[in-house]
């Protein structure tokens, strides 16, 4: 997938309040010979997080230095990623940041805001550093559980929302460019109708599409409308885009008479809470659960979407 990410703000397709955001505050810190602004972006996963972090770090002649926040537990692993730093330009980005504890993020306030670092190690030893100018940038699925002083210090924030089906085909129209293969504008297009409005799972349907194809050269010419077809055949994805697990979570929900909580939901189709929570999202939009505040329930248009199929449970 790198291959088909853009590499630059002007290639970056969607989003165009957060772009507009970015473009400005890049323009501002090169105009005043400075670092970009912390930064913090939220949003379900596949929507362009990193590779924006990664435009930023392009744009400004920088470098990137990534980190998953689960990997940061100790101020060691913050003296590790603090000297990496080179020059004003090097963004240091944290993935996943709801998973920081609350010791570290705290750690970050006076490195964000004074540009200091001072922590007690593990040996006991109080190590101090003065530190030059850089930029933190963050990426969250769950904005809302950062702590308040940690996320005020971050000057931009953006939260990331699903793309059109129109964005989506543009996205899937420029990789196919990328990739060299042979698409048709209504294979092209019945992909994007069913990605769920991200990304990340149009390019991962695109190639399997495209694996699909080179599979059966004699029977497809390019990924078209049947090729594309089977391949979401092979793929469990129904006609509205649904998973296994969508169906799975809609099938619980028909079992029950009244309304279901997140726990019992996740339970009953053996998943956890934060992928329900992601995977619920997209089924609300498409009203075929609706969320109340006794639980989660199942919408006339999700019974009948269920019933309509040969096979409810694939």
């Amino acid at each position: 997938m790198d291959n088909v990410r853009p590499k630059m703000l002007k290639d970056f397709l969607g989003q165009s309040p957060i772009v507009r955001q970015v473009s400005i505050a890049m323009a501002s810190a090169k105009s005043r010979d400075c670092s970009f602004p912390h930064m913090i972006m939220g949003g379900p996963p596949g929507l362009g997080k990193t590779t924006l972090a990664t435009i930023i770090a392009n744009e400004m002649n920088g470098t990137i230095i990534s980190r998953i926040a689960s990997a940061i537990t100790k101020p060691e692993d913050l003296v590790s990623l603090f000297e990496q730093i080179e020059s004003l330009d090097t963004i240091i980005f944290i993935d996943e940041m709801e998973q920081l504890n609350r010791k570290i993020s705290e750690l970050l306030h006076t490195a964000m805001e004074d540009g200091f670092f001072t922590a007690k190690l593990k040996s006991g030893k109080l190590i101090k550093m003065d530190l030059p100018e850089f930029t933190l940038m963050g990426a969250t699925n769950y904005l809302g559980e950062l702590p308040r002083p940690f996320l005020d210090r971050f000057k931009v924030q953006v939260n990331f929302e699903p793309y059109s089906e129109d964005e989506i085909f543009t996205i899937i129209c420029g990789a196919v460019k990328k990739m060299g293969v042979k698409a048709t504008e209504d294979g092209a297009r019945e992909i994007s109708q069913r990605s769920r409005g991200v990304p990340r799972v149009a390019i991962r349907y695109l190639d399997s599409a495209r694996d699909v194809a080179l599979a059966y050269p004699d029977k497809y010419a390019g990924i078209t409308t049947k090729c594309v077809a089977e391949m979401f055949e092979v793929q469990e994805v129904d006609n509205l885009g649904l998973t296994d697990l969508d169906r799975r979570i809609l099938s619980f929900l028909m079992k029950n008479e009244k309304a279901v909580g997140m726990s019992a939901l996740a339970q009953g189709v053996n998943e956890d809470d934060s992928t329900i929570e992601f995977v619920e999202g997209h089924l609300i939009r498409l009203n075929l659960i609706s969320r109340t505040l006794r639980g989660r329930e199942i919408t006339k248009h999700g019974r009948k979407h269920m019933e309509g199929l040969k096979c409810p449970q694939v």
